[in-house]
């Protein structure tokens, strides 16, 4: 599915196998997303991919090239998650930086300008043990770790996907440290193990699975866990969910079950 989508997107043939090999990563590659275009006036296809030699890399699928490698992270941190921070509404002020958020195993969370390659902000969120999986929901950034835990916190006003252009043009004397903080709001506790991946639902709703070997559904305007699926299989690693509306889970055995969200 994930091939399918890349090759889609990209208007490139599949002839049974590789199109072309894009070089750069001196080690393995953590993930790979698709980046939503930041020039409206080209639609040219771009990919980000970060790796463990902590760089973060886009390239341009059109031109098959490297578009730009960003600043590294330090050599002992390892990226476990990058997410854009802009979307159309913001594009439309050309004055806005395009914004790219990372987050690292040892709790950091870099804002990079993809225009300038230069890091825009940083700071150190206070999680116990080093964090393996982290999603944007809405204006919130949720982090998962080994310490069996979701956080949940706060993205400032001007890092908001929807806000930023207000934020920065309305109220301009609160561009300062104070106001660029993450803050914690709620931690999300049920599960007993690590939890190695986190989804948002079409519903909205939150999904996690764990090495404890169930998955959550979580709903983030009460901060319940509205289900849980047990899964005897070995510790899960893995989770998508499908075009009907079921999850699709992997454990580390290779097994990979499908579960109904509606008839649980």
């Amino acid at each position: 599915e994930i091939l399918t989508s890349l090759f889609e997107i990209s208007n490139l043939p599949f002839f049974n196998g590789i199109g072309f090999t894009l070089r750069g990563h001196s080690k393995r590659i953590s993930n790979i997303i698709n980046l939503p275009p930041f020039d409206l006036s080209n639609n040219t296809t771009k990919i980000v991919s970060y790796s463990w030699d902590s760089t973060i890399k886009i390239w341009d699928i059109t031109t098959q090239s490297l578009y730009a490698s960003l600043p590294p992270v330090s050599e002992e941190d390892i990226i476990i998650a990058v997410i854009p921070l802009y979307t159309s509404h913001t594009l439309q002020n050309k004055k806005n930086p395009i914004l790219l958020m990372a987050v690292t195993w040892d709790k950091k969370v870099i804002i990079y300008n993809i225009i300038t390659n230069t890091i825009h902000y940083q700071t150190t969120i206070e999680q116990y043990g080093e964090l393996l999986w982290a999603i944007k929901c809405d204006n919130y950034l949720l982090t998962s770790s080994y310490e069996h835990d979701i956080r949940i916190w706060t993205i400032p006003n001007f890092f908001h996907e929807e806000s930023l252009i207000e934020a920065l043009l309305k109220r301009p004397e609160d561009a300062n440290d104070n106001n660029k903080r993450f803050t914690c709001i709620h931690i999300l506790q049920g599960h007993n193990d690590a939890i190695p991946r986190m989804i948002q639902l079409k519903d909205k709703r939150i999904a996690s699975c764990s090495w404890d070997r169930t998955i959550r559904i979580w709903n983030l305007n009460t901060f319940v866990c509205e289900h849980t699926f047990k899964v005897y299989e070995d510790k899960l690693t893995q989770l998508l969910q499908l075009n009907d509306m079921r999850l699709a889970c992997l454990s580390l055995n290779g097994v990979v079950r499908v579960l109904n969200l509606y008839t649980k």
